[in-house]
């Protein structure tokens, strides 16, 4: 217990901080997209290929509402995809919905949804086939993530603030990676 009789808050556990708002905020939105996205057979050439291609759509479109930091964070990553699609360069960006704000509460929503995304990359390797390629899974962000959640307070000084501009973006985002996966070939 702490010196006023309180226990210490333990990061991720009860606590109010602006992690803890948009992982709470957006848990439902999380269980939603693994389902579809899963639906992509990661050995097949084709279905792989259309995984890929809809992570490069989707970050097209999110490109346009990150700040610097998460900018290049995203060139790197649709660098990455660009390689695997074998394609010469990267596509124009085009925002079929509008997120909310373009603040760095709201931008650090949208940068959660993509970095939290990484954290399922390796666990998505083995289900690659052999010889396809992997540059985009094996990607390593220039910022971990416990680097990033720990930079959400500057961002989002408070939960209240999380709420308000980080988890509206951030559920957005999570939307951009479902229309993107709905309108591909081989969604269900």
């Amino acid at each position: 217990r702490g010196s006023r009789g309180h226990r210490p808050v333990t990061p991720g556990r009860g606590d109010r901080s602006s992690h803890a708002t948009l992982r709470s905020g957006t848990r439902r939105d999380r269980r939603e997209i693994d389902p579809t996205l899963s639906r992509f057979v990661l050995a097949n050439p084709a279905s792989y290929r259309e995984f890929l291609s809809v992570h490069l759509d989707a970050l097209d479109v999110l490109a346009g509402y990150c700040g610097p930091l998460e900018r290049q964070e995203i060139a790197a990553l649709v660098a990455c995809l660009c390689d695997d699609l074998d394609l010469k360069r990267a596509r124009d960006a085009e925002g079929p919905i509008t997120l909310v704000g373009s603040d760095p509460a709201a931008q650090a929503g949208v940068a959660y949804v993509i970095r939290g995304s990484r954290l399922g990359a390796p666990f998505l390797l083995d289900r690659v086939a052999s010889g396809l390629p992997k540059a985009y899974l094996t990607h390593l962000p220039a910022l971990p993530w416990l680097r990033f959640i720990k930079s959400l307070p500057l961002l989002n000084p408070s939960p209240a603030t999380a709420a308000l501009h980080a988890v509206p973006s951030a559920k957005a985002a999570f939307h951009v990676f479902a229309t993107a996966a709905a309108i591909s070939g081989m969604s269900p």
